[in-house]
């Protein structure tokens, strides 16, 4: 009796949203699309909501006959409290066993690197193969001893499994082999440098302006993946590119390429310029990609 209960669950499970079709057409797309999207954004939240939905479709049905004034967000923050416990406990381990680290979330005194927001450590966004790993403590360690208090910030790194597998909206950072650094800034009134990489939370598309001396290659434009998103960039008005550890950070990138397996960082040609950097290391990734002057990618071999 306790094993077909426990196989019906099972298989209640594996199936996910699909038996909603046969009853309620409507939820059960509403439940795929959820699935799909939520797989797009974090690789694992789908598979998550997949296997929890049946216990979630059950709960929020005793809910619902409760007393509880809403179900809803009852039900939402269960699965949230799903999601957690399997970012947290299940998927770490798991992924190493596979070849890739989670990199910190949060910057201590043993090791000055984090991520810009603590919105890429939710989303899966920041595991690589431990090759990065090295790479980038060995980076922070030696900014934060140039410039006593940096902290290295970095963006979007991968997800937890499977090479290949897409993370929206690059088109690279499939491998585990790639991740994107934010760049250090100053405050302009009083020169003050902003200990940590980065200009706000999100990170991307704070976009570092060409001097008039500078290359533009990419002056003329069709359809391409070039954003300038001019609306928003009045947001960092008082901030300005800090040269010195910017350029700190490339150089050693460059200096220790053999070292470290590293094959490319991908700059923006005004800023391969501007803080002399190793065009057989920093290279531009053409006027079909995205922009680089709002952060530099970082890739291995």
């Amino acid at each position: 009796m306790v094993t077909s209960v426990v196989l019906r669950g099972v298989w209640r499970a594996l199936l996910g949203p699909l038996p909603a079709f046969r009853t309620r057409w409507r939820a059960g797309t509403a439940g795929l699309a959820a699935v799909v999207l939520l797989t797009l954004l974090t690789q694992i939240g789908g598979v998550v909501l997949w296997l929890s939905w049946a216990g979630l479709g059950w709960m929020h049905g005793r809910l619902r006959r409760g007393t509880v004034p809403a179900p809803g967000l009852a039900t939402a923050a269960a699965y949230a409290l799903l999601y957690a416990v399997a970012s947290v406990a299940i998927v770490p381990p798991v992924a190493s066993a596979f070849g890739r680290e989670r990199l910190p979330c949060f910057a201590d005194d043993e090791l000055p690197l984090r991520a810009v927001s603590p919105l890429f450590c939710v989303s899966n966004r920041n595991y690589a193969r431990p090759a990065v790993y090295r790479v980038l403590r060995d980076l922070s360690a030696e900014l934060a001893r140039v410039a006593p208090g940096t902290v290295t910030a970095y963006l979007d790194a991968g997800f937890p499994f499977l090479d290949g597998f897409p993370m929206l909206p690059h088109l690279s950072h499939r491998a585990g082999t790639d991740v994107d650094l934010a760049f250090f800034y100053r405050r302009r009134g009083d020169a003050a440098t902003v200990r940590s990489g980065g200009a706000w939370p999100i990170g991307y598309w704070a976009y570092v302006p060409a001097r008039a001396v500078d290359p533009m290659p990419c002056a003329t434009r069709t359809l391409d993946l070039r954003w300038d998103l001019p609306w928003l960039q009045p947001a960092f008005a008082d901030l300005a590119l800090d040269d010195r550890r910017t350029g700190t950070m490339l150089r050693w990138l460059s200096a220790r390429a053999g070292r470290y397996g590293i094959d490319k960082v991908l700059l923006e040609p005004h800023l391969q310029r501007r803080l002399a950097t190793d065009p057989g290391i920093v290279r531009f990734q053409g006027c079909r990609a995205a922009r680089h002057d709002d952060h530099l990618h970082l890739q291995l071999r």
